[in-house]
């Protein structure tokens, strides 16, 4: 009963470590890799071994617990808290780091005129809807009035 976390653990996670791997390879093959990319690849794979290692030796002590004494049992699973709390500690700071990275991609002002030209490829008619005369002048709003509808 002890092994089955693991094992489910381990299912899970080299579909996970796998997707991870090939992302950084695609990106190294576009030449895109930088430093936020590698030091996520080194996060998520650093979190995805943390959290094998507990699960094991989680297993280990529920498996092997009358080898131990109850003072050795519970340093042993102290030390299994402890890894625990650097895995969540690792996982906190990992999205942390993400969202902050994606702010700083979407609020790049060159990344954001990227998007409007591709916006506007796409929107062939919003140009002239953006230069009409009623838009610009205050108190107007494009010819609508602001009637509640019931």
């Amino acid at each position: 009963m002890g092994f089955v976390p693991l094992i489910l653990v381990g299912v899970v996670l080299l579909p996970l470590v796998w997707l991870e791997l090939r992302r950084y390879a695609a990106a190294r093959l576009s030449g895109d890799v930088s430093a936020a990319t590698r030091a996520r690849l080194g996060r998520r794979l650093a979190s995805a071994g943390l959290l094998f290692l507990v699960t094991a030796l989680a297993g280990f002590g529920i498996e092997f617990r009358e080898r131990f004494q109850p003072g050795q049992l519970a340093g042993y699973f102290l030390i299994c808290a402890l890894l625990l709390l650097t895995l969540v500690a690792t996982m906190i700071y990992d999205i942390r780091a993400v969202v902050r990275q994606s702010l700083l991609e979407f609020h790049d002002r060159d990344a954001e005129a990227e998007r409007f030209r591709a916006f506007m490829a796409r929107q062939p008619g919003a140009a002239p809807e953006l230069s009409k005369p009623e838009l610009s002048k205050p108190g107007f709003s494009n010819g609508a009035s602001r009637k509640p509808s019931r």
